[in-house]
């Protein structure tokens, strides 16, 4: 690689590949001044300065200007119920909380206003998409699953759409260092951006499909299981991801860089309803033979063992998880445990699997009543 360098040109392409030529890039970088945290903080605020309604083209003709901080899970159903003077806690992205708790992830408190928002629908859209879930029954219909699921398949496009502008800018976070550090950090990088813009790829076929339903009134792209809780559960949580693991630690599926390989994907709502408390699972049809082998083992788990499992899980592959404090507070030395299962693949993707096997700790934040699927 030194030798290269040696006859890279100034107006070449950079070796990092970034597509910058040598001379706007890595030419002196050595020489550089150090990225300071405040640069870094620049940068991480990129996840929170897009702001526009995601709705297709053929429908932005009906937006209005206004943003709005859209709820993926329900102030008024969800966040309300679990809240304490106000607030719940969840998880506060950036480096201060890191900082704060010795570089553990924590839950700390967050007004409910701001809690599980994202700038990515307009006034006129976030009321209009959503009513059927906001204004009426909830009797598990499959438009009020699939708008319930599209929620947060928005806010995670959204997020990793954020997240692919930002890698982009941490290839210079290595300003002011030597050569071989310069090599380890662009590799990482790299290696970040490829899966951030796989990721947004996988993420677009299933917006695709959703949205082409949504439009048609036909709400028969994705198949749905609902959980009925016995009551509102202590944690409410929304999100997206290609579950490598079923409930018992059991792999499933692996995930690959390989471009032509798409993982199966599977959102997840716990959250309340009407004063009820449920956790649907949605996915793809063409997903079956993955998914069913997660929701299978929810089928095969004994009912009084299955809340333990479910909360495992949330905690685990899922980052927009609020909780009652009071509820926090009663766990004691279990709040430990949780902190465990929140680092979870934060440290270069590494999970371990021990953690969610076969194990009952009794958290007392979902109590399983029964469940439901829906084709």
């Amino acid at each position: 690689m030194v030798c290269q360098m040696e006859r890279i040109g100034r107006n070449d392409a950079c070796w990092c590949g970034s597509e910058k030529k040598y001379k706007k890039c890595h030419l002196g970088r050595d020489k550089q001044e150090r990225f300071t945290r405040g640069e870094a903080q620049q940068v991480l605020k990129l996840f929170t300065t897009v702001s526009k309604c995601s709705v297709p083209d053929d429908l932005k003709h009906e937006c209005q200007t206004r943003i709005v901080k859209a709820h993926t899970l329900s102030k008024g159903n969800s966040l309300k119920a679990i809240s304490h003077e106000g607030h719940v806690l969840g998880l506060k992205h950036g480096f201060g909380g890191l900082e704060r708790n010795d570089g553990r992830l924590t839950l700390e408190r967050i007004g409910i206003n701001q809690a599980s928002t994202f700038t990515g629908f307009c006034s006129y859209h976030d009321k209009e998409l959503f009513s059927c879930v906001e204004d009426m029954a909830f009797i598990g219909t499959k438009e009020q699953c699939t708008m319930l699921a599209y929620r947060p398949m928005m806010r995670e496009f959204y997020v990793k759409k954020a997240n692919y502008k930002v890698m982009g800018k941490t290839r210079d976070f290595d300003r002011g260092r030597s050569f071989v550090e310069q090599l380890a950090w662009a590799k990482m990088a790299q290696e970040n951006i490829d899966g951030a813009k796989l990721s947004l790829s996988d993420l677009e076929y299933l917006k695709v499909r959703i949205e082409d339903s949504i439009k048609k009134h036909s709400y028969d792209c994705l198949n749905h299981m609902i959980i009925n809780l016995n009551e509102v559960p202590a944690v409410m949580a929304c999100g997206m991801h290609a579950p490598i693991v079923d409930i018992f630690g059991n792999e499933i599926q692996e995930i690959t860089d390989q471009k032509d390989l798409r993982p199966a994907y599977i959102i997840t709502n716990l959250l309340a309803l009407d004063g009820n408390g449920y956790m649907i699972f949605s996915w793809l049809p063409e997903d079956d033979e993955v998914i069913l082998k997660f929701v299978n083992s929810i089928t095969y788990s004994k009912l009084d063992e299955l809340g333990d499992r479910l909360t495992n899980y949330i905690f685990t592959f899922l980052e927009n998880v609020f909780a009652s404090e009071l509820w926090w507070d009663s766990l004691g030395e279990k709040q430990e445990r949780v902190k465990d299962l929140m680092m979870q693949g934060v440290r270069m993707h590494i999970y371990d699997l021990s953690l969610i096997k076969n194990e009952s700790y009794n958290y007392n934040a979902i109590s399983v009543k029964d469940f439901v699927r829906i084709f």
